[in-house]
């Protein structure tokens, strides 16, 4: 399978994953004749789908967690947001769900030995807040596995970074979802939503100290230009500093709003380049050991012009992929390993 943007679909591409709306299945894997649906994709602000056709057969896409995790952890964190939109508390029986749900997610990271195939998810405009929360918990603890923290370590990294962006129920919704810059005044108000999630969470026995340090910390930046506190480098305690690249990382490569999502190789670029800066420099370089720059199954365009799709992933080598050239006029479709290759080289993810 590969993935394909929604305005490029053509009547010979067959769906590959089903697509789900608030948990109800709206199409299921096998559908034809996508192309009729496209008014309904853009309502649901869903720009990208994964596709099977004479190009992708072969391709493996492997996801980190199964969907059922997936989506589980969405209804959890929606149930609680809402609440939160509600004025209503948060109690330790919510907390001790949230931690034995981070617990099975974990297991199944563990249990997973193909790392990082797959972190592109369809995200609409009605889970983004909660899909984004399970994208950052799990690159969270595949970062913290990386690392080495223990069992324990990583439960409590998990819950922290699951919780992390619950202080956004205490921003006004017009805030959150506008689709243009923000005012001075905009941008000073989202900032306290660390500090408002932390004041939330802060009273409950069940959450510990550590974890609580993701929910207020996870957008200081180790020069001090952060927010809420502006603390810097070693004030910083290491699990925001681990939780801060999953936030970045998930957003970026994420369509917004307000803009498109960004390819895997500009938002690991940028990443690199705020080491130091933003980013713990020695976790950014254990984050990107662990991430393909060009996923299993995205489009590239080569320095010669030609289009091709990812196939598979050379270890140690996350810039030379095995590719398949995108040609529907031949028959036997090239496929070409870069790291045999002098000349050829990828100019860039096709987004």
């Amino acid at each position: 399978m590969r993935l394909v943007k929604v305005e490029n679909l053509e009547n010979h591409m067959e769906l590959a994953r089903p697509i789900y709306n608030q948990n109800h299945c709206l199409l299921t894997a096998g559908q034809k004749n996508l192309n009729q649906y496209k008014d309904k994709f853009k309502e649901l602000s869903i720009n990208y789908l994964y596709i099977e056709d004479q190009f992708s057969y072969d391709i493996e896409l492997n996801d980190v967690v199964s969907r059922n995790v997936r989506e589980k952890g969405i209804r959890l964190t929606n149930k609680l947001y809402s609440n939160l939109l509600k004025d209503k508390e948060i109690d330790n029986k919510d907390i001790r769900n949230l931690k034995a749900y981070v617990s099975n997610m974990i297991d199944e990271i563990l249990a997973n030995n193909k790392i990082m195939m797959n972190m592109v998810d369809i995200k609409n405009k009605d889970n983004y807040t909660f899909a984004h929360s399970i994208n950052v918990t799990v690159l969270s603890v595949l970062l913290g596995n990386k690392i080495g923290l223990n069992r324990l370590q990583l439960e409590k990294l998990a819950l922290g970074s699951i919780c992390h962006d619950l202080g956004k129920s205490g921003i006004p919704e017009e805030i959150l979802k506008k689709p243009d810059k923000l005012t001075e005044e905009e941008y000073n108000i989202i900032q306290e939503h660390p500090r408002i999630g932390f004041e939330r969470l802060r009273e409950l026995s069940e959450i510990t100290p550590t974890s609580l340090a993701i929910v207020l910390g996870h957008h200081e930046k180790l020069d001090g230009s952060g927010y809420p506190r502006g603390i810097k480098a070693d004030d910083i305690h290491l699990f925001p500093r681990i939780t801060a690249i999953a936030d970045v990382y998930d957003a970026l490569s994420s369509d917004r709003i307000y803009r498109d999502r960004w390819p895997i190789d500009k938002t690991l670029s940028l990443i690199y380049n705020e080491r130091g800066v933003h980013f713990d420099p020695e976790l950014v370089n254990k984050f990107i050991s662990i991430m393909p720059f060009y996923p299993n199954g995205c489009q590239i365009e080569l320095n010669d012009g030609r289009k091709a799709v990812v196939v598979s992933q050379n270890q140690g080598k996350p810039s030379q992929p095995n590719i398949r050239i995108l040609d529907s006029d031949k028959k036997w479709q090239e496929k070409i390993d870069l790291t045999t290759t002098e000349t050829l080289k990828i100019q860039q993810e096709i987004i």
